[in-house]
């Protein structure tokens, strides 16, 4: 413990959602190629609010801000109608510059001229200004920097958003907003979690040196989890962050079998076994998630189960050791002698008498919870991390309802080889143009933007029409583009060379199921209208964000699959019986399909947190079953099923009790937290936890009967 407490003071955090990206895949170089060629696609943006319609004070205040903005160390770019060019036509001449370049215009005329370019601007509406002319917005583009640095920057600009009465929002602000809190939350669960858990062993084994062998076991478990990060210069992370309230619970719910056995030699024998089975399926719990190729599951996965070999050696060893320095007294608690007296009689009675009816109902969850199954949807949305009234919350949903979409998303346009014609070509153009207008309509796309959309501004502009039709020939095209060379934001959709082209969208819908659902929507459409010489991928920020969320989901049907199926084999080989090690593993599943099916017919989503219940819950369960199962058969010895049954309960009930009350304390501790995503953690795992415990106290037995005629023994 001490190794691993000075392991643990070298342990540096960094809540930072960067650890959740899929890096290994070649997609994430797709959108490393997007950034250098196109520009970053994080944008911090400021929404100002105005009383009047298109009102001039409010113009000044935006000039204002923009230029402050601008010195903001951190910042690349920095759009508005103060800073990004009007495309338009002036006295017979094309005009690209900003319409604020030189203050809001003074005369009602001019004013009028500006506010109508604007309207008219396929780009600046709905991006830098709403249709009603009633909020403004300033972009904000961050550089690609660390976490710390963007930190720094969402908090100037906040700052200086404030003094002119702007919201600010955006994947910047919420990646940060998600850091922070997690930093504060992380070192208030901690010590939350070790006051309750002492609180209720206390209360449940009333014995000093009983509640000093649970904190020593419980302890060790944690710091050896955290020493082994620390000494490996592992950081804590957002996932990571869970493991002290998860082994801090499981530690004292080893310990508890120990401690209930009293030190006794002949009864922590009879424990040992089972309770080093099940360190060992928790373990294959945890292990079983390091198939997701993401650092920040993987950490989870791997430290997790550290930490319960540790735990589970520290049970088995440390904990005896205290006991024999310090025995506890021979006297069980009142709880103990309740739950192990009447409540262990009238289980027996209940499962005894009605076998049948405990069966069928069972029987009618697992339908609902097959039902349930079938409406589950696995999605995940940042925003909604954060609680309806919180102001992150509020302003974001503020400015999506005024403006358009602020998450970015874009369509990457490259070159196959060197034969296939420049981007620029007529052909290409119409089909990015057309592709772009597609996504324009979809529901979830608030804002779609292309090549062809500066290219449209300026055929108005020399035509001095409101046709907005693209040029029809690469010239024009062409001499387009030169005109635009001196706008840096051209690089935005097309790139210097005439290699690759970007369609920037930003998304209303952050569910990373509809995002990544774009992909089928862009490479259709491509492959039936597009061009055969270029490839079109959908990368962005979020997008990489909403792809590895649908990788961690489908990483955790491999790893539940591999728990399942390693337990299963454990218990067959262990219980050298097919019939009872199908039961056991009935008894363990079952729970769990009808927690989820719950989850689907509440019409609540997995996301990042509550996917991974799954597999943790499978090992951690299979604790309670492995302990009713071995006192059962050794019970059986010479006495009918019944009976056996009643014996078993006696012994272990009330430590299973204990221990699920410790291990679900230390996952509900999570739901204290401010984001859903940890919210939803605790309380699923919490519940799916107790639902195992009954499971294992009803349906078990039941099965473990047999026939109506040896169920009847149970009821004498």
């Amino acid at each position: 413990m001490a190794v691993g407490a000075l392991g643990a003071a070298e342990l540096r955090i960094d809540t930072s959602t960067a650890s959740f990206l899929d890096k290994t895949s070649p997609k994430w170089l797709t959108y490393v190629r997007s950034v250098e060629r196109h520009g970053t696609d994080e944008f911090i943006v400021v929404a100002v609010d105005c009383a009047e319609p298109w009102d001039r004070s409010t113009l000044r205040r935006v000039v204002n801000l923009t230029n402050k903005l601008e010195q903001v160390p951190g910042v690349s770019r920095v759009d508005s109608l103060a800073s990004v060019p009007l495309i338009r036509s002036d006295m017979g001449g094309l005009m690209v510059n900003s319409g604020l370049a030189g203050g809001v215009p003074a005369s009602g005329e001019a004013f009028n001229r500006f506010v109508e370019v604007v309207k008219n601007d396929r780009i600046a509406r709905d991006s830098l200004v709403s249709r009603d002319g009633r909020v403004f917005a300033i972009n904000v583009l961050v550089e690609k920097q660390g976490e710390v640095d963007w930190g720094r920057v969402v908090n100037e600009v906040r700052q200086l958003a404030a003094l002119d009465g702007g919201r600010i929002t955006g994947v910047p602000v919420f990646r940060t907003e998600v850091n922070s809190r997690m930093s504060g939350e992380l070192k208030l669960f901690i010590p939350a979690t070790l006051l309750l858990l002492t609180l209720i062993m206390w209360i449940l084994v009333p014995e000093p040196s009983a509640l000093l062998a649970l904190l020593l076991v419980s302890g060790a478990s944690m710091l050896c989890a955290l020493g082994a990060m620390g000494y490996w210069g592992v950081t804590m992370s957002l996932s990571t962050m869970l493991l002290p309230s998860t082994l801090l619970a499981l530690g004292s719910a080893y310990a508890m079998h120990v401690v209930v056995a009293r030190g006794d030699v002949e009864s922590l024998a009879e424990v040992a076994f089972p309770l080093a089975l099940s360190g060992f399926t928790t373990t294959i719990g945890f292990v079983s998630m390091s198939v997701i190729p993401i650092s920040a599951i993987r950490e989870l996965a791997i430290f997790g189960a550290v930490g319960v070999v540790a735990g589970t050696a520290a049970a088995l060893t440390l904990a005896p050791a205290v006991l024999a320095l310090f025995p506890v007294e021979d006297r069980r608690s009142r709880f103990s002698d309740w739950v192990g007296g009447y409540v262990s009689d009238r289980l027996n009675q209940l499962v005894g008498s009605h076998r049948r009816l405990v069966l069928v109902i069972w029987l009618g969850l697992v339908v609902a919870g097959g039902i349930g199954l079938a409406q589950l949807e696995v999605s995940t949305d940042i925003v909604k991390w954060f609680s309806p009234s919180s102001d992150v919350r509020m302003d974001y949903e503020h400015v999506r309802s005024r403006l358009s979409g602020i998450s970015p998303v874009s369509v990457l346009v490259e070159a196959k080889s060197d034969d296939a014609p420049d981007v620029h070509s007529a052909e290409l153009v119409a089909a990015i143009d057309a592709l772009s207008l597609r996504l324009s309509d979809d529901n979830d796309v608030g804002k779609s933007l292309s090549v062809g959309d500066p290219l449209r501004l300026v055929r108005a502009a020399y035509t001095e029409s409101e046709d907005d039709t693209l040029p029809v020939s690469d010239a024009e095209i062409q001499q387009s583009l030169l005109l635009l060379s001196g706008m840096d934001r051209l690089a935005d959709v097309i790139s210097p060379d005439r290699r690759s082209a970007s369609i920037l969208l930003r998304v209303n819908n952050n569910s990373s199921d509809d995002i990544v659902g774009l992909t089928e929507t862009v490479e259709r459409w491509w492959e039936e209208h597009g061009h055969s010489g270029y490839s079109v991928e959908v990368t962005g920020i979020m997008y990489e964000f909403a792809r590895s969320e649908e990788e961690i989901s489908r990483g955790q049907i491999q790893g539940l699959a591999i728990a399942a199926a390693s337990i299963a084999t454990i218990l067959l080989l262990v219980f050298r019986s097919g019939r009872v090690a199908a039961i056991a593993f009935v008894a363990n599943t079952t729970p769990i399909a009808i927690g989820f099916g719950a989850l689907g017919l509440l019409g609540i989503p997995l996301d990042a947190g509550t996917i991974c219940v799954s597999s943790l819950a499978l090992g951690i369960a299979i604790d309670d079953t492995i302990h009713v199962v071995t006192s059962y058969r050794r019970a059986r010895a010479g006495k009918a099923r019944g009976q056996a049954l009643l014996t078993a309960y006696r012994q272990v009930l009330p430590a299973l009790v204990m221990t699920t009350a410790s291990v679900s304390v230390g996952f509900a501790v999570l739901s204290f937290s401010d984001f859903s995503l940890v919210q939803n953690l605790g309380m699923v795992t919490s519940a799916l936890i107790t639902l195992c415990l009954v499971a294992d106290v009803t349906l078990l037995p039941a099965l473990l009967l047999g026939s109506s005629r040896e169920a009847g023994a149970a009821r004498k």
